[in-house]
């Protein structure tokens, strides 16, 4: 009896973990950032998170302090050996939309912290605000940048 319940209980973990090695545990969870732009060639990060997927990243915009400026270039990057570095072109990004941003972020270091870098350039201080995930699942009405 005590053999059979470890048996099952073996092949259910076994069987579990399979499963799961062949899903992965995407972090497509949206997390808010917050650049404060201010001068020329302003640059900001959004926090780290470790990308588990070879899929592409997301960024939004959902709001600016004043309006003076709408748009920001945005580049993903990937702690690899130590040291940040850009895995992707990104692009430039407006407030109200939403962007699926392709990087090799993943096929590069495999399982990696990464993060947006937001550069602007403005007069005055500027806050630009949203959400952003390092792992991404296709949705409709989405921008793409290469």
């Amino acid at each position: 009896m005590k053999s059979k319940i470890l048996s099952r209980g073996a092949f259910i973990f076994i069987v579990t973990t399979l499963f799961t090695s062949f899903i992965g545990f995407a972090d497509t969870q949206d997390k808010p950032y917050s650049f404060q732009f201010w001068g020329p060639a302003s640059n900001h990060y959004t926090g780290a998170r470790t990308k588990e997927t070879s899929s592409s990243m997301y960024i939004s915009v959902t709001k600016t302090s004043d309006g003076s400026i709408t748009t920001f270039n945005a580049k993903p990057q990937a702690n690899g050996k130590n040291r940040w570095v850009n895995v992707g072109n990104g692009g430039t990004v407006a407030v109200g939309r939403k962007y699926e941003v392709y990087n090799s972020a993943y096929e590069t270091f495999n399982k990696v912290p990464t993060r947006f870098r937001g550069i602007a350039s403005t007069l005055g201080k500027v806050t630009i605000s949203g959400n952003w995930s390092p792992d991404y699942t296709r949705e409709s009405g989405v921008y793409v940048l290469p």
